[in-house]
């Protein structure tokens, strides 16, 4: 039996849970290739694992989405891991939004770790690294070009 949780947008995390082992899977969703499957696939096993993508997203309902928000707003606040992965498929505007304010809470949240995949065709991907260089520069060695070579290092590294 496994010892970590899956949970997936809007549950809520069971009682007990070591919040030194958990991961949000923060980055693209809407119009990308289900990389969140992909990346649970293979941390499983070592980690708690926080996916916003859900089975079921209605856009038009405006409580699901106020749900959603608000569910990523928390999940973002309380995981120790913060994995961003940038598709190339979508622009992901949210995503980086979402890594930006991650990346000045790394100022003032001792605990926080983040690492960020880019997928070498995203059309922001300079921006991404410039912005993580001015804004967080300790965290470039976190950065990557390949997805399963920022997962090996998540899992060696926690």
């Amino acid at each position: 039996m496994n010892k970590y949780h899956y949970i997936e947008a809007p549950f809520e995390a069971p009682n007990k849970i070591d919040w030194n082992k958990t991961i949000f899977l923060g980055g693209s969703i809407t119009g990308s290739w289900d990389w969140q499957a992909h990346a649970t696939a293979k941390l499983k096993d070592h980690f708690n694992i926080f996916n916003p993508r859900r089975a079921k997203f209605d856009v038009n309902d405006k409580g699901v989405e106020l749900e959603q928000i608000s569910w990523e707003y928390q999940c973002l606040r309380s995981c120790s891991i913060l994995l961003f992965y940038f598709s190339h498929e979508t622009l992901a505007p949210i995503t980086l939004f979402e890594y930006g304010g991650a990346l000045e809470r790394l100022k003032t949240v001792s605990y926080l770790k983040i690492y960020c995949a880019i997928h070498p065709e995203y059309k922001r991907k300079n921006d991404v690294i410039i912005q993580t260089n001015l804004i967080a520069p300790q965290i470039m060695r976190n950065l990557s070009l390949d997805l399963d070579q920022t997962i090996e290092k998540i899992i060696k590294e926690n």
